[in-house]
């Protein structure tokens, strides 16, 4: 999947074409991303899902908002075979445990916060409780991989603990892998 949307564009010399047009919350907030960033930019998660132990078959929560991050997300794991659950970035935390525990996801990727009209609302308080909830249910989470969304919610506004090494900034973590992953084959059948 992740090859058919992103690879055989940038192989076919498209490279440089619009893939993502993104508009924001408020007028002026937007941006592109061409198949290449967009490319480099999953190649780049799916190595820090790797380095997490996430392999085929593996399944990784995501809450977000719809930024550029949600779908290079989903095709992150696209590129390495694990199953990605998308849950609604307003479900309250009880909704967001529940799903986590029934894919039994060791990894969460979630945001700072979103901005819906004039109300910003902190996703990553939520995500917190989420897996406190699934902790005290016997079902851990490993890593939460927080995207700082400065719109919704800025970095030194959201709630993080980086000393038990469970939290970790997408832009600092992240930027830190190389920009070429591998694909890993999986049938058509198998469950994206």
């Amino acid at each position: 999947m992740c090859h058919n949307a992103l690879d055989r564009h940038v192989a076919a010399g498209k490279g440089g074409a619009d893939c993502f047009l993104w508009e924001g919350n408020d007028v002026g907030r937007d941006k592109k991303m061409t198949y290449a960033q967009v490319l480099e930019e999953v190649c780049r998660l799916s190595n820090w899902l790797r380095a997490q132990g996430v392999k085929k078959g593996d399944a990784v929560s995501i809450y977000m908002p719809m930024l550029c991050e949600l779908p290079i997300a989903m095709l992150a794991c696209a590129r390495i075979g694990a199953v990605h659950s998308v849950v609604f970035g307003g479900f309250s935390a009880e909704a967001l445990a529940q799903r986590v525990e029934d894919c039994k996801a060791r990894v969460l990727i979630t945001c700072s916060g979103v901005k819906r009209g004039d109300k910003r609302i902190g996703l990553k308080s939520i995500a917190d409780e989420a897996v406190r909830l699934c902790a005290g249910r016997g079902h851990e989470v490993a890593r939460v991989l927080v995207c700082e969304n400065d719109n919704g919610l800025p970095k030194a506004e959201t709630p993080f603990d980086a000393s038990g090494g469970r939290d970790g900034w997408w832009q600092d973590e992240v930027s830190a892998h190389a920009p070429t992953a591998e694909v890993e084959w999986v049938d058509a059948e198998h469950p994206l």
